[in-house]
């Protein structure tokens, strides 16, 4: 895995081989460090699109990778992290044949005074399904476990050894040729 800094890529998103670097032929593995503040997730939004459109997802599914990694940042931002502490956004993706497999992850500090273990998420989560939610607006963490459990294949929780949280999913998606 190649870790790269939030600095490399706002230094570097406008260079013609930026993207194409971080690749291995059509794969890549990957993982930005960055500072636990809002702004940072702006950066993140077009760097994962400048990632998706260099794999050759279609624009269908690079849009829902970039809403789904920013949702997974803003809570990790909101509920797992203090400010300018540092999260980890991990993105893998393998070709094989004309499937794309793409593992993306997003680990918080673990600091926020309310933060959630992986069990807590999985309880959470359980709990959240089996809801329906079609009169309720301001259930938190309904985003998560409505629409993007709907997105991805899996979405899974793992405690970091640190103390943060890493919510990780996984799509197989077609790629255009």
């Amino acid at each position: 895995m190649k870790y790269i800094s939030l600095d490399d890529i706002i230094n570097k998103l406008e260079e013609e081989t930026f993207i194409s670097s971080l690749f291995d032929g059509k794969n890549i593995s990957i993982a930005v460090q960055y500072e636990s503040k809002f702004p940072n997730a702006k950066v993140l939004r077009e760097f994962v699109d400048e990632i998706a459109k260099h794999a050759n997802i279609e624009p269908k599914w690079r849009t829902r990778l970039v809403l789904i990694v920013d949702e997974l940042n803003n809570n990790a931002i909101e509920y797992g992290s203090k400010e300018n502490d540092t999260n980890i956004l991990k993105i893998e993706m393998t070709s094989l044949w004309d499937n794309l497999d793409v593992v993306i992850s997003v680990t918080d500090a673990g600091t926020w005074a309310h933060c959630k273990s992986a069990q807590d998420m999985r309880e959470l989560q359980r709990q959240h399904l089996d809801k329906d939610y079609s009169n309720h607006h301001s259930i938190r963490w309904r985003w998560l476990f409505l629409i993007i459990s709907q997105l991805v294949d899996t979405l899974d929780f793992a405690d970091e050894e640190s103390g943060g949280l890493i919510v990780k999913f996984v799509k197989k998606l077609p790629v255009g040729k």
